[in-house]
């Protein structure tokens, strides 16, 4: 029974984990737009900022939660998200939710997804953005998940 709960539970986090990044588009944005972008709620609160070069992504994009807190941090090159350490998810309490690596436009390395409390609920490694390798998940007191 775990290891079918732990079947399901990474590609669902997985998904989540991806799914981060629609939280915003470039509607409205000029085809040719150079200059930031900044985004906003309905009660006025900032959504996103993000800087653009010739209609495309340049630069850190922050995202928010509507309370304020930043909710995701990445950098784009190009208009691809790349960089070292550049991409972090936050809870609304602004505890660290996921960190993982872009590299051309792809995740590359380790990816960390933290229970609110701060302990890992998951980790393990992509290779051209693709998930490589044995993950392994961990309940909120650290004990891994068989």
């Amino acid at each position: 029974m775990k290891k079918i709960i732990r079947f399901f539970l990474i590609p669902l986090l997985l998904s989540l984990a991806l799914n981060s990044f629609s939280q915003t588009s470039d509607v409205g944005v000029p085809k040719d737009y150079t200059g930031e972008w900044i985004n906003w709620y309905g009660n006025r609160q900032v959504k996103e900022k993000i800087n653009f070069v010739n209609g495309q992504r340049l630069g850190k994009w922050t995202y928010y939660n509507e309370n304020g807190t930043i909710n995701t941090n990445a950098n784009y090159v190009k208009g691809k998200k790349e960089g070292e350490v550049d991409f972090f998810s936050y809870y609304e309490s602004g505890k660290l939710k996921q960190t993982y690596i872009f590299i051309n436009g792809k995740r590359e390395g380790w990816f960390y997804n933290y229970y609110e409390n701060g302990s890992i609920m998951t980790k393990g490694k992509y290779k051209h953005g693709q998930p490589v390798g044995k993950w392994k998940s961990y309940d909120e007191n650290g004990k891994e998940l068989k």
